[in-house]
C-alpha cells in the first residue's frame, strides 16, 4: 500500500550454494499495484513448483503431484489488486523474494468466526467419525483442537497461520496448535499439528517476517536464527515419534511429513531454500490461501486410518482434547483456563516494552516469566540484538526452551559473563567459590569492557530481585548507546531470598501486576496469606490445599509415596508434572537417596519422563508444576520458602511436615483426603 515498505531479498542460486541479502526499501518499485500483465506473468512463471529426486520418500514422508487448483490459486493472486510479495523473474538464476513487512492477512469468514466461537458438542453437525470413515469432504471448516483454544494467545504470525490452517481445510482436518513434548531429557514444541484421516500428521513450523538464506544461515527480520526451521521442526518431529511409542501409541500406517510456514512472504525460489527446504515443503501466502491444494502437491492422500488408532493419537497428542465435547480432567481444565487468563490480563502490559526502562513487578504467578518470553520475542521481531538474563540454571533452560529458534541470548547472569568473556581469554578458576561467582566474573568484564564492546540492544531481565546491584551495573553496560538501549526488568520483592533488601535500578518506569494467574483458586487464596497476589475473580479449581502431619524422615517418605500414588491413580498427573520440594538440601539428598517405594526422584538436571522432580525451593523459583508436595519438617518453616514453593503449584499442593507448616500457611493442621 502507498506508504507502506515491503522488504526485499535476492536470492542467488548457484549450483548447490544459495545465498541471500535483506535489502529493505528497493521492492515498491517491483510490486507496485496494478503492474503490467506481462511483469504478473512473469510471476507467475517464477512461481511454478518443481518436483526433485533429491526430496527424501518413505513410510514417513510421502510426496505428491502438482495440482491445478494450486496453480490457479496462485495465478489468482498474480493478477489480484494486491501488495504482497512475490517472486520477480529477471531473467537467468537470478530471483528476488520478497516479503511483505506488515503480515496482513484475509481477515476470517464469518462461517469461520462462528465456528470458531462455540465449543464441540454432539448436536454441531456431522460429527469427526463420519467424516472420517467416509472421506466426505463437506466444505466445513477445520476442527480446532481443543475447539475452545484462543488464538489470540498464539503469536502473531502462528495465529494467522493457524487461522489458515482452520479456514482452509475442510472439517476432516484437525488443527493442534502449540503442541509441547517432552522425551529424554529433551524439551520441544511444534507450532502446529495438523492431523487428517488420510493424509497423516503434518507437523508446522512457523516463522514470521521478512526471511533470508545466507550462505546457509536462516535470517530473520536481519537477525540470524541458531537453528534453521527445518532443523527445529525436524527434530521437534521425531521427538513426538519417540513420545508417542514410549506411550504404546501405534504408528504404523500413521505417515508423518513436516512444512515450514513464513505468511509474510509472497512466494519461495522454485530450487527452495536448501538442500533441506525444497519448495514443497514451504508454505509461503499463495499455499495458506490454498492450503488444500498445496498438501495436495505434498503428499497424495492415502486409505483412512482407523478412526480408533487417530482418536488415540490426538488424545496422546493433547491430553485436554476431548473428542465427544466432555470437559476432561479437572487439573488439565484449571491448567487451559489459566494459559488463557495469562494472555488475557497481560496484553496490555506487553506494549510497555517500546520504552526504555521498564520495571514490571508482581508475586509469584502473576506471568513475568511469561511477559519477559513475549518482550524477548517482540525485541527480537524488531530486530533488535537481545540478551535475557536470570539468575537461576532452571529458569534459564526454561527461557532458552521458550526461545529456541530465536537469535536471543539467554542464560544467567554467570553463564552470560563467561561467554562473553571467553573469546578475550577468560576461564573459569579451579573449584570457584561462591565468593568468587559473587565478584570475578563482573570484574572481569569491567577490565575487559573495551573488547567485549556493547553488543546488545535490548536487555531483559527475569527474576530481577535476585541480580546483586554491581551485576545490574555490568550489564547496563552492555547496552550500545546508538541502539534501543532498552532495559526491561521483572521482579517479586517478596521472593528476594538472594539480595536483601531488593532495590529496583534507576529511572524505570513501574507497572504493578496484580493478579495470580497461575494457581487454582484454593491455592492462590493460601499464596495470598503468604503475602501473593490477589487470585483472579474467576479463578478456576476449588480443590482443597492438603497438610498431612509427618514427623521423622521415614514418616516423610511414607507420606511422599501415598501422596504421589494418589495424584497418578486418582487424578492421572503424569509423574513428570509432579515437583517434591524441600526447604532444605539435606531433606531432599536424603529422599533421592532412599526414595519412597516404586518410584524415582530426581534432580532438576536428570529430570525425565518417569520421574518425579525433586528440588529445593531456592532452585525451583520460577518453574511450575501441576502437583506440587511441599516438604518440610523441621517445625521452625521459613514464611518467604513456604510463599515460594506453595506458588510453583498450578493445581494441586499437598504440604508434609509438623504442625507448624499449617499453622505458618494458615489452614487447619491434619490429614485431608480430599485434593
Amino acid at each position: 500500500m502507498p506508504g507502506e515498505r515491503e522488504h526485499e531479498l535476492d536470492v542467488v542460486v548457484e549450483g548447490d550454494h544459495a545465498d541471500a541479502v535483506v535489502r529493505p526499501g528497493q521492492s515498491q518499485q517491483l510490486c507496485r499495484r496494478g503492474g503490467d500483465s506481462g511483469q504478473r506473468s512473469a510471476r507467475h512463471r517464477a512461481r511454478s513448483v518443481e518436483h526433485h529426486d533429491h526430496v527424501e520418500r518413505g513410510p514417513l514422508n510421502r510426496w505428491g503431484d502438482g495440482s491445478s487448483e494450486l496453480d490457479q490459486h496462485v495465478d489468482d493472486l498474480a493478477n489480484a489488486d494486491s501488495d504482497d510479495g512475490a517472486i520477480e523473474s529477471e531473467g537467468g538464476d537470478h530471483v528476488r523474494l520478497l516479503g511483505a513487512g506488515g503480515g496482513r492477512h484475509a481477515p476470517l469468514s464469518t462461517e469461520t468466526h462462528d465456528w470458531l466461537g462455540r465449543v464441540t458438542s454432539p448436536g454441531c453437525g456431522p460429527s469427526i467419525t463420519t467424516c472420517c470413515a467416509l472421506g466426505v469432504k463437506t466444505g466445513r471448516v477445520a476442527k480446532l483442537l481443543p475447539a475452545d483454544f484462543d488464538l489470540n494467545g498464539l503469536e502473531h504470525s502462528e495465529r494467522r497461520v493457524c487461522a489458515a490452517f482452520v479456514d482452509g481445510l475442510d472439517d476432516s482436518w484437525s488443527v493442534v496448535p502449540n503442541v509441547p513434548i517432552y522425551v529424554d531429557r529433551e524439551d520441544r514444541e511444534i507450532d502446529i499439528v495438523l492431523v487428517s484421516p488420510t493424509h497423516g500428521v503434518i507437523a508446522v513450523e512457523v516463522k514470521g517476517g521478512v526471511i533470508a538464506v545466507n550462505g546457509g544461515t536462516w535470517v530473520q527480520n536481519g537477525v540470524a536464527l541458531r537453528k534453521t526451521p527445518m532443523a527445529q521442526v525436524v527434530a521437534a518431529k521425531h521427538c513426538l515419534v519417540k513420545r508417542m511409542r514410549r506411550i504404546g501409541i501405534e504408528l504404523n500406517g500413521l505417515f508423518m511429513c513436516h512444512v515450514v510456514a513464513l505468511p509474510d512472504v509472497g512466494s519461495v525460489p522454485v530450487n527452495g531454500l536448501g538442500p533441506d527446504a525444497p519448495n514443497e515443503i514451504i508454505f509461503a501466502k499463495p499455499q495458506l490461501a490454498g492450503p488444500a491444494a498445496a498438501i495436495a502437491r505434498l503428499q497424495h492422500e492415502n486409505g483412512p486410518i482407523p478412526l480408533e488408532r487417530l482418536a488415540r493419537f490426538l488424545s496422546a497428542l493433547r491430553p485436554d482434547i476431548v473428542l465427544d465435547g466432555g470437559e476432561g480432567d479437572t487439573m488439565q481444565t484449571t491448567a487451559r483456563h489459566l494459559d488463557h487468563a495469562t494472555f488475557i490480563h497481560l496484553a496490555a502490559v506487553r506494549e510497555l516494552d517500546v520504552n526504555r526502562r521498564v520495571l514490571v513487578t508482581g508475586g509469584a504467578g502473576t506471568g513475568k516469566t511469561w511477559l519477559a518470553v513475549d518482550w524477548a520475542r517482540r525485541a527480537v521481531a524488531r530486530g533488535e540484538r537481545t540478551l535475557v538474563v536470570c539468575f537461576n540454571k532452571p529458569i534459564a533452560e526454561q527461557l532458552q526452551r521458550s526461545l529456541d529458534g530465536t537469535s536471543a541470548m539467554v542464560g544467567t547472569y554467570h553463564d552470560i559473563a563467561v561467554r562473553l568473556l571467553e573469546p578475550q581469554g577468560f576461564r573459569v578458576g579451579a573449584s570457584p567459590t561462591a565468593e568468587y561467582w559473587e565478584h570475578v566474573p563482573t570484574e572481569a568484564l569491567a577490565f575487559h569492557a573495551d573488547k567485549v564492546g556493547t553488543p546488545f540492544d535490548t536487555i531483559i531481565i527475569d527474576e530481577g530481585q535476585d541480580i546483586r546491584p554491581h551485576w545490574m551495573e555490568s550489564l547496563e553496560l552492555l547496552l550500545d548507546p546508538a541502539g534501543a538501549r532498552r532495559l526491561l526488568v521483572t521482579a517479586d520483592p517478596a521472593q528476594a531470598i538472594y539480595v536483601k533488601p531488593w532495590r529496583p535500578p534507576n529511572g524505570m518506569i513501574e507497572m504493578p501486576l496484580v493478579h495470580n494467574l497461575r494457581n487454582s483458586r484454593s491455592i492462590a487464596d493460601l499464596v495470598r496469606r503468604l503475602g501473593g497476589p490477589e487470585p483472579m475473580p474467576n479463578a478456576p479449581g476449588r480443590m482443597p490445599v492438603s497438610h498431612i502431619t509427618a514427623g521423622g524422615r521415614k514418616e516423610v517418605r511414607k507420606r511422599v509415596r501415598d501422596t504421589i500414588a494418589r495424584l497418578t491413580e486418582a487424578h492421572g498427573v503424569p509423574l513428570c508434572q509432579i515437583a517434591v520440594l524441600t526447604m532444605h538440601a539435606s531433606v531432599r539428598d536424603d529422599l533421592i537417596a532412599d526414595p519412597p517405594d516404586g518410584y524415582q526422584l530426581v534432580r532438576w538436571e536428570d529430570r525425565c519422563e518417569e520421574g518425579v522432580l525433586c528440588e529445593t525451593v531456592h532452585r525451583a523459583k520460577g518453574l511450575e508444576r501441576t502437583a506440587v508436595i511441599l516438604v518440610d519438617a523441621s517445625g521452625e518453616p521459613d514464611r518467604t520458602l513456604l510463599y515460594v514453593g506453595a506458588s510453583r503449584a498450578v493445581s494441586s499442593l499437598t504440604l508434609i511436615g509438623s504442625p507448624g507448616l499449617a499453622h505458618v500457611a494458615g489452614m487447619p493442621e491434619g490429614v485431608h483426603s480430599g485434593m
